[in-house]
């Protein structure tokens, strides 16, 4: 996978007042809700939930950072970030969490290692088709 740098036009938004309804989303550009989206979300991106944010669903990515609110299930292989503002209920497994003094985390965390999330990673994507 190159390192590229992510241009302002590889990141997928979902704006405030739209609400996605889908089974699943597979992308590998970064993304960012404001709006509403309900369903499973597999990237190589970033997902950040937005103050006013909401995702309902299990989401496999690089790092996920929430200022908003997020119901679901956890799958990433970078950093998970919970905000002061935000609230997370779930299940997490993640190479690194943060939660900010604030934050809403009601669930539970496993902090994994990067093989670890490589392993869990291919059940998950078998799971999720």
């Amino acid at each position: 996978m190159s390192q590229e740098k992510t241009q302002v036009n590889d990141v997928c938004r979902i704006s405030k007042g739209t609400v996605v309804k889908v089974k699943s989303w597979v992308s590998d550009a970064d993304m960012r809700i404001d709006g509403q989206f309900y369903g499973n979300i597999n990237t190589s991106g970033r997902v950040v939930i937005g103050e006013k944010g909401l995702l309902v669903g299990d989401v496999q990515c690089s790092s996920l950072d929430i200022w908003g609110t997020f119901k679901g299930n956890v799958l990433c292989n970078g950093v998970t970030t919970i905000r002061g503002i935000g609230s997370f209920s779930g299940v997490t497994n993640t190479v690194r969490i943060c939660i900010e003094v604030g934050a809403l985390f009601e669930g539970t965390c496993k902090v994994i290692t990067e093989e670890e999330f490589a392993k869990s990673a291919s059940k998950w994507n078998t799971a999720q088709l």
